[in-house]
């Protein structure tokens, strides 16, 4: 069985300045993939920074010292949910099924332990792996106005448990 560790914090100063790197890795290589855009690191940090200021935690999941998974998290009390945001996964674990269920619990555990009625989150439409998966799994597809780029999904714990997606 693998070693994973996982890691939170709502505090940009408490990362390392290796994880920082590796994190806005991800996410560059990401965004050029889906975007064509390159993004600035400086820029990087303060849209993190201003995620975790706003109430906001990132969760990170390393294998050894390295970040294979990152995201994260706000509830959202405006729109009654919480809201995943900056899901990351290397592409060397995208399709590991360790990881996935990992992934899984995590978020489920923190839905539970909010008192929200939704857990949302948005998906590039170029991911069609993810998109197919969370349609496998009967999430419900939201109409997107802010952004046609990405498809956002939502679930409630009754979806949940009527899915099988969590044992009662």
């Amino acid at each position: 069985m693998e070693e994973l560790r996982v890691e939170s914090t709502a505090d940009f100063q408490r990362l390392q300045i290796i994880d920082v790197e590796q994190l806005y890795i991800l996410d560059k290589n990401l965004k050029f993939e889906y975007e064509k855009k390159q993004i600035l690191k400086s820029e990087w940090e303060e849209s993190i920074k201003s995620n975790l200021d706003n109430g906001a935690k990132i969760v990170i999941i390393k294998k050894n010292s390295q970040i294979i998974m990152y995201f994260i998290f706000m509830e959202d009390t405006e729109y009654n949910n919480v809201y995943i945001k900056n899901l990351n996964i290397d592409e060397n674990y995208q399709s590991n099924l360790f990881l996935m269920k990992k992934l899984s619990l995590l978020l489920v555990e923190i839905f539970i332990n909010s008192r929200l009625p939704y857990l949302r989150f948005s998906v590039h439409k170029g991911n069609e792996y993810s998109i197919n998966m969370y349609r496998k799994f009967k999430f419900k597809e939201l109409l997107n106005i802010e952004n046609n780029n990405f498809v956002t999904f939502e679930v409630t714990r009754e979806d949940l448990i009527k899915n099988k997606l969590v044992r009662v």
